[in-house]
């Protein structure tokens, strides 16, 4: 009961923006959840660590707590767990200008939901990948990407999301063509 309070507070203070207050209640948590072996509380209170250590730039920890949170959700076979900490890695190498190994966590996140049909997953997956083939300067597969992600979100009717993608696209093609010049 103690460490789901610690986990509530920590999701507050993650909440209220407070993220070195979200830290200390998660890691609470985690050290109860570890003496009481339960795998489930860990993998979130690694989660919430994650998620409280990215916005304070401390990139490489988030890193490390959201692959430990990998290690056990593939032990226990949470599947869609895993693509969002799939996502979020992703997320945190393109932050470290990791590229590549970004690309590695998206496009294994994509191959999941593509497996299991989930669309949303798929688009999200796209998006990423998308943005970070755009960083790395390969416009073609960006764009490409991004026109997979839009169709998705259309298809999902989810309209801020494919005018995010068609933006995107816009930028590219717009400097597709002014290097064409």
């Amino acid at each position: 009961r103690e460490a789901t309070i610690y986990m509530g507070l920590g999701l507050s203070y993650w909440f209220l923006g407070q993220y070195q207050q979200a830290v200390e209640y998660y890691q609470k948590s985690l050290v109860i959840w570890t003496k009481i072996a339960d795998i489930k509380g860990e993998i979130n209170s690694h989660i919430g660590l994650g998620s409280a250590y990215f916005p304070l730039k401390q990139y490489e920890k988030a890193l490390d707590h959201y692959r430990q949170s990998l290690a056990s959700l593939t032990k226990i076979g949470d599947i869609k767990r895993k693509i969002a900490v799939y996502n979020q890695l992703g997320i945190a190498y393109k932050s470290l200008g990791k590229y590549q190994e970004a690309i590695k966590y998206y496009q294994q996140s994509l191959a999941i939901t593509t497996e299991i049909d989930d669309i949303r997953g798929q688009a999200d997956s796209w998006f990423n990948l998308g943005l970070t083939f755009k960083k790395l300067d390969q416009k073609t597969k960006a764009i490409n990407a991004l026109n997979n992600a839009r169709k998705l979100y259309q298809e999902m009717e989810l309209d801020k999301n494919a005018e995010d993608c068609s933006n995107q696209i816009n930028a590219l093609a717009s400097s597709v063509s002014s290097s064409n010049r």
